[in-house]
């Protein structure tokens, strides 16, 4: 998911391949958070915290790397 985000996109586009943020409020409007847990047998086993931020309505950063593979997102 992640290698598909490029600079300059839309927030719908962000949200048509990320889905929706796990927070993105009134108070930081232009800042997104997404957050992944794979989780096997009930323990965690990789956590990751995704921040995307948006100026004058495009995505213009991505803080945060997956350390999932494509097959665990």
């Amino acid at each position: 998911m992640l290698a598909q985000l490029e600079p300059g996109m839309t927030p719908e586009q962000v949200k048509f391949i990320m889905g929706t943020p796990v927070l993105n409020t009134d108070i930081t409007p232009d800042e997104w958070l997404y957050y992944y847990r794979n989780t096997v047998g009930g323990q965690a086993t990789t956590e990751q915290t995704i921040t995307l931020t948006f100026k004058d309505g495009l995505l213009s950063t991505i803080n945060g790397e997956s350390e999932f593979s494509e097959d665990d997102l």
